[in-house]
């Protein structure tokens, strides 16, 4: 029997892909292979490597610069710490009904001045004494039970800061307030059940 001959398919079948990667010198895995991944190494190779000239460029441009000193470590003047005082404002107890329920807060306040203010703060601390109690009552009565469970009492103090400024004032040559720190060393909740 004779053999027959196969023709190339003209119509575009798997017979004229096979026949175009064969004449091409390679199989038609092959060709579907190599022809994309070895564009895309070159590409990707590049890619990365402007990545890094970048990053390189940008931490040098905007990282951390050499400095000198230009004064001696022997001729530097150290300033002398400001000595602070405690003073205390009240000891006291405050009731607060804002959760729903009656609570009684046994509060310690404290200022921290300079010694310097020592004595304007305790002289208005004196005459303003039953103002600074009242307003510290009102700080405690209004405030939201979370707020005074708060172990940093961040609001507590933040409003009593504001009062403290407000009472005692500032210095009249820098304009900072007198009071440099409000102290809360007791603070606690005790619910009043049967009312």
């Amino acid at each position: 029997m004779a053999k027959k001959e196969e023709k190339p398919d003209t119509k575009g079948g798997k017979g004229a892909e096979a026949a175009a990667g064969a004449a091409s010198g390679g199989s038609e895995g092959e060709a579907k292979k190599g022809g994309g991944l070895g564009k895309l190494l070159p590409v990707v190779g590049v890619v990365v490597v402007l990545q890094a000239v970048i990053t390189f460029a940008a931490i040098s441009a905007f990282g951390p610069k050499k400095t000198r000193a230009d004064v001696h470590a022997t001729e530097l003047v150290t300033e002398e710490h400001e000595e602070m005082v405690e003073i205390q404002v009240v000891d006291d107890r405050y009731q607060n009904l804002r959760s729903g329920e009656t609570w009684l807060w046994d509060v310690s306040v404290f200022v921290q001045v300079s010694a310097e203010h020592q004595e304007t703060v305790e002289g208005k601390l004196e005459v303003r004494k039953a103002e600074i109690e009242e307003r510290v009552s009102r700080v405690f009565s209004r405030a939201e039970h979370v707020q005074l469970t708060d172990p940093d009492r961040k609001t507590i103090n933040a409003q009593l800061v504001a009062t403290f400024e407000d009472v005692f004032g500032k210095d009249a040559q820098t304009g900072e307030s007198l009071v440099s720190k409000v102290l809360i060393p007791k603070c606690r909740g005790f619910k009043i059940e049967g009312q």
